[in-house]
This record gives structure tokens, C-alpha cells and sequence, in this order.
């Protein structure tokens, strides 16, 4: 979610984060950029929905993971000097550390796919026990976002 609202927030930042990717041709970027986007909010909902629909939601976000960290390596072994805006308007270039970033966010969705292969039913959870969930999921959504400056912070 912080994706999709992040990207919305400055859409015309996002969009030159792709031309300068030089990865797409110029008169499909717009689209490209409405199409990540929208992907991005049926992951959001998917995952949110739940049931039925989290299986799609898991296999969407590889995907986009996927796609996004090939382009990643790209620009990272063409040496373009660009931004990501991965998460919205931002200073910092394209490194390695976006590609660490997006390989755990990739092992996380399996593991959630690996997951609903195990359960049989699902379980309903009371309020406190989404409560934790949610907890968890913030620290963790906190700790990736500012990955780069917890790196730079052991270098």
C-alpha cells in the first residue's frame, strides 16, 4: 500500500523513474506506469480480501518483484545513475541494497504461498491477534523502507 500511494503521491516522479531506466520505449511509458501501479493496488486488495484471493495476490507480487528487480539489475549493471522511486519521490540512487530489498520481499510472498498450502482451514483470528500482526508487519515495513540507511549505518 505504501507503494501504490507513495507512486500516486508523484506520479510524474515515478514516471521519469522509468524513462530514466531506458528500459521501455517512450510511448508505452505512461501506460507501463498506470499498468505497475494498478497491479501494485490488486496485490493491496488481494492480500486484504484474503481467502480465495490470496493465492493471485502472492503470485501478482513475485511477479511485479520479479519484473522490478530485473530492471533493478539492469540499470545496475548498464550504470545509470537514476533514482527508483520505488516507494515514491526520492533522492537516493538505484543500488544493490533495492535488489536485497525486493529478494526478501520475494521470500516472504513464497513463504506466504508455502504457507496456505499448509492449512487446510483457515483459522479466524481474534481482534488482538490481527492487532500483533499488524504490529509486526509495521516494524517490518520500517526496517525495509530504510534499509539503506541501516546499511550505511554498520558500513
Amino acid at each position: 500500500m505504501v507503494s501504490v500511494l507513495g507512486k500516486l503521491h508523484d506520479l510524474e516522479s515515478f514516471r521519469n523513474a522509468v524513462v530514466n531506466f531506458n528500459i521501455l520505449p517512450k510511448k508505452v511509458v505512461s501506460a507501463a506506469v498506470f499498468l505497475f501501479i494498478g497491479a501494485e493496488a490488486c496485490v493491496v486488495m488481494f492480500l486484504l480480501i484474503g481467502r480465495d484471493l490470496l493465492t493471485s495476490g502472492f503470485i501478482l507480487a513475485v511477479l511485479l518483484l520479479v519484473i522490478f528487480s530485473i530492471a533493478i539489475y539492469s540499470v545496475l549493471h548498464r550504470r545509470i545513475q537514476t533514482r527508483c522511486n520505488c516507494f515514491g519521490a526520492d533522492s537516493t540512487l538505484v543500488s544493490a541494497v533495492d535488489l536485497y530489498r525486493n529478494g526478501i520481499l520475494i521470500f516472504i510472498c513464497l513463504a506466504g504461498l508455502v504457507s496456505l498450502q499448509a492449512v487446510d482451514t483457515m483459522t479466524t483470528l481474534s481482534i488482538v491477534e490481527y492487532g500483533l500482526i499488524a504490529l509486526i508487519a509495521a516494524v517490518f515495513l520500517l526496517i525495509l523502507l530504510n534499509m539503506r540507511d541501516i546499511i550505511t549505518l554498520f558500513k
